[in-house]
């Protein structure tokens, strides 16, 4: 007989602050350099697969303790990191993908109600395909096999303390078990791991929402907005001038505004308006009540 799972409380689905098994064996398989790690992820992320990765690779080794520093290795040594490094090129293009996505946000438009005859065949699971759709579920199954299932972790007793023995397969494993133990059961906002909007670069952040003062400026003032909002203050200021001692007068503003090309222009803009994607958007939208108005007035 299948049974409906049902959802956790809201105060049990909110990621603990404390210590979790997962988070331990990260921690434990880099001997406690899980800011180095961090910024590993971030730079592997930011490789470029159709070159060389010896040195990222040498770093990563260095941190499992796989291989020593020293002025030159050994050739039993770059025998390693040579295969570390074409693992990590195999592995690049998917580890890029999944990151890009779960830094990205996700409405509850990809989320399908189940059929009753999927929920009565006993194999349908809240948030897993056919639920969602087939490209969403290749991420997260690769999340899941890499962070979850060839992470493993045995149990070791050392000193009078029970700690996890981590074991890798591969070494995106140990990617994706860091960022699964920072990421797990928070929203895109609230993830340390970020992707920037303008430049889509990851970076490190609780609170912000772009690497850079630049990438935010540049992210809300785009081209099409600039143009929009230095074409609406041109018309403000034609209004303002549509005065005898500038030689024009209100009737000159009531025929420019008339004109189909104005008028289209005007729609056009209002319609973003109404999306309330871009704060200014608000003054672009004050300044064209003023200007309607002061048309409607001289009628």
């Amino acid at each position: 007989m299948y049974t409906r799972r049902k959802k956790l409380p809201k105060d049990l689905r909110q990621s603990s602050n404390g210590p979790t098994l997962l988070g331990s064996a990260v921690s434990a398989a880099v001997h406690g350099r899980t800011e180095d790690l961090l910024h590993l992820t971030i730079e592997y992320f930011h490789c470029d697969e159709t070159k060389d990765m010896s040195e990222l690779a040498t770093l990563f080794l260095h941190l499992l303790g796989e291989i020593h520093r020293r002025a030159e290795p050994t050739d039993h040594e770059n025998e390693i990191i040579q295969k570390a490094s074409k693992e990590l090129q195999k592995s690049h293009r998917q580890f890029r993908a999944a990151m890009t996505w779960l830094c990205s946000p996700k409405g509850a438009d990809q989320i399908a109600p189940p059929s009753l005859r999927l929920v009565a065949s006993g194999k349908w699971e809240p948030g897993r395909y056919p639920q969602i759709d087939k490209k969403t579920e290749n991420i997260i199954r690769f999340f899941e096999n890499h962070g979850i299932k060839h992470f493993k972790s045995r149990l070791s007793l050392q000193d009078g303390r029970l700690l996890p023995l981590p074991r890798i397969v591969h070494l995106v494993d140990l990617f994706c078990a860091y960022v699964l133990d920072r990421c797990l059961g928070r929203t895109v906002s609230k993830m340390p791991i970020k992707s920037c909007p303008t430049c889509r670069k990851l970076f490190v952040s609780d609170r912000k929402h772009f690497c850079s003062k630049e990438c935010q400026w540049n992210h809300y003032w785009t081209p099409e907005r600039r143009a929009d909002d230095k074409w609406v203050k041109d018309l403000e200021k034609f209004s303002k001038h549509c005065k005898p001692k500038y030689g024009r007068s209100l009737a000159d503003f009531q025929k420019k505004l008339a004109l189909p090309k104005v008028k289209q222009r005007l729609a056009s803009i209002k319609k973003k308006i109404e999306q309330k994607d871009w704060a200014g958007w608000e003054k672009i939208a004050q300044r064209i009540e003023e200007i309607e108005s002061l048309a409607t007035e001289s009628r």
